[in-house]
């Protein structure tokens, strides 16, 4: 575990006011087991996804008037028709009626710390953006707001925890939004030393 990770772990400590001893520690190594390990330490086993639920209707519904659509969209239903990523008007008009940051998707990937002075490559995207669902631009959204979105003191679900987690892992390794998930293991895939 390098100092990235340890940097990370002890935001996440701070953040939700819990400390890891040496063995949980040793275990902790993707997203989803530092999700579990906080989950653990507040007694939380409740997976409540209500909050991004009403966030995806909201946003869903947006979307619908910004396509002139008269159909409702789902979860699985792609975004990329409706919102392109070059088109920065939609994106401001969205982001105005939610009252949330967007994260707009990255057109490369970003290296991060030592690896990019040292092992510069051309950057590439990490995901497609023609594949990401309104479920993904939901969750993507969470993430990017949610010091406003989840408050603190009333954490209360394993969804809200990952949430936390999930965006204090972005805002340390600037990795993109719509790339990170569960299973994402801070050293290999996040680039974190």
């Amino acid at each position: 575990m390098g100092l990235d990770t340890v940097e990370l772990i002890v935001n996440t400590e701070k953040y939700f006011n819990v400390s890891f001893s040496r063995a949980e520690l040793a275990q902790l190594f993707t997203v989803g087991q530092l999700t579990d390990a906080v989950c653990k330490h507040l007694s939380i086993i409740q997976n409540d996804t209500t909050e991004r639920d009403v966030l995806m209707s909201k946003i869903a519904t947006c979307l619908k008037e910004l396509s002139g659509s008269k159909e409702a969209l789902n979860q699985l239903d792609l975004v990329t028709p409706i919102l392109p990523i070059s088109d920065k008007g939609k994106w401001r008009l969205l982001e105005d009626r939610l009252q949330l940051v967007l994260p707009v998707p990255e057109v490369g990937y970003k290296q991060q710390g030592l690896l990019k002075k040292w092992f510069p490559i051309p950057e590439t995207v990490p995901y497609n953006w023609a594949t990401i669902t309104l479920l993904d631009l939901t969750q993507a959204v969470c993430l990017r707001n949610f010091r406003q979105l989840i408050h603190t003191q009333k954490i209360a679900n394993t969804w809200e925890v990952y949430t936390v987690v999930a965006g204090l892992t972005v805002e340390q390794s600037g990795i993109d939004y719509y790339f990170i998930n569960h299973e994402k293991s801070f050293t290999t895939d996040l680039g974190l030393d």
